[in-house]
């Protein structure tokens, strides 16, 4: 059985078992590697649409919660980079988004298509002169966590299949 450290994390990979173990003192549980348990870490963009949907159904805000989806999904964008986006960063008339990345990532400039176009100018018109696009009804920006969570249960909510991003662990049974 071959092992592989990696001094950085002080983490051991043990390839045969696909088991990882703390290595800092204590002895934690180990916890099954990703990998091993799905074969991609992603969500195609038919599971996304179908996540949209179910955003749209399941609340009075749902055209907002399928816009944070949509402009997330496009753009490859943080949680708390979608609740921190500003109207002065999104450019209606020529279809480009400025995106200030959060964890020291650079920021940049993002092409939009004709449904975010649509999607942004209509979120828009619903909620009036704001700072930042995605608001409560309290007239404060979304949070992060809020966002995650409200996003997990349209998940779940969805029809059946589980939709698992990479920061969740696949449901057990």
């Amino acid at each position: 059985m071959t092992l592989e450290i990696n001094v950085r994390s002080l983490v051991i990979f043990e390839r045969g078992q696909n088991i990882v173990e703390n290595r800092r003192g204590g002895r934690s549980a180990p916890t099954t590697v990703n990998s091993s348990v799905r074969t991609r870490e992603y969500l195609t963009t038919a599971e996304i649409e179908r996540l949209m949907a179910a955003a749209r159904k399941s609340s009075r805000y749902g055209h907002r919660d399928a816009a944070m989806i949509l402009i997330g999904y496009r753009h490859g964008s943080r949680a708390s980079e979608l609740c921190d986006l500003q109207w002065s960063q999104v450019e209606l008339a020529t279809g480009r988004l400025h995106i200030r990345r959060a964890k020291n990532d650079s920021p940049s400039v993002h092409p939009m298509q004709g449904d975010e176009i649509r999607a942004l100018r209509r979120l828009q018109r619903e909620q009036g002169l704001s700072s930042h696009v995605f608001m409560t009804e309290r007239d404060s920006r979304v949070g992060g966590k809020k966002l995650v969570d409200r996003l997990s249960t349209k998940a779940k909510v969805e029809g059946g299949k589980s939709l698992t991003s990479s920061a969740q662990p696949p449901p057990t049974s």
